[in-house]
């Protein structure tokens, strides 16, 4: 039986995330226009970064967007759309956070990749990156105040809860800007999530 085509703009890291999936077949494009226009793919994964589009545009195919920060009221794109978090580490996971108007074609995709979706509201952060960047500003807080030193930090994290990784590594691996972007927005509508001075600052730097 012939394996299904998916079209995806990603950056290296998260297309090597899709790739080591097993029975998948991937053929990558550049951009949004590219993407869509892959006649032989049955559905579109625009990973690489938040879609910040000047006008509208439609699909009719499943399409998967990472926009951790974006809702999709924001996102001018017509049709199938649906909301993931393509953040470094969380496209390789088992399951899939997921918001919008998930179609059985989002559905039968996920099934096909191994992938298992829970929906959740169509808020920035969805639910693990809102939690997540607050570990890691938290953190950040903690470093600044002298508490400890960034690897004793990330070390106690994950002896606490079992974590995989220290708020300091999550940092390294998503990326500080991709943080800080998130934290600002959230801000905006309660401010415990204003990013820490040094994480401001070391972001803008990186």
């Amino acid at each position: 039986m012939e394996q299904p085509i998916f079209g995806i703009v990603a950056s290296d890291i998260v297309y090597a995330e899709a790739v080591a999936i097993e029975n998948s077949n991937w053929v990558r494009a550049n951009d949004i226009n590219a993407l869509l226009q892959l006649n032989q793919a049955t559905a579109f994964f625009h990973l690489s970064s938040e879609l910040l589009l000047g006008s509208a545009i439609e699909t009719t195919l499943p399409l998967f967007i990472h926009s951790a920060v974006t809702p999709l009221e924001e996102i001018l794109i017509k049709g199938p759309v649906c909301r993931i978090n393509a953040w470094p580490g969380f496209f390789e996971r088992k399951i899939w956070e997921i918001s919008g108007n998930i179609s059985s074609a989002h559905k039968n995709t996920a099934a096909k990749l191994g992938k298992e979706l829970i929906k959740v509201a169509d808020k920035p952060g969805l639910v693990s990156a809102r939690i997540i960047s607050m570990i890691i500003n938290e953190a950040y807080f903690a470093f600044e105040q002298k508490v400890s030193t960034r690897e004793e930090i990330d070390t106690a994290l994950k002896l606490g809860t079992n974590y995989p990784m220290g708020p300091f590594e999550w940092s390294r691996k998503i990326g500080l800007s991709e943080i800080m972007r998130l934290l600002e927005k959230l801000s905006l509508e309660d401010a415990r999530y204003t990013p820490a001075p040094l994480l401001k600052t070391e972001g803008i730097e990186k």
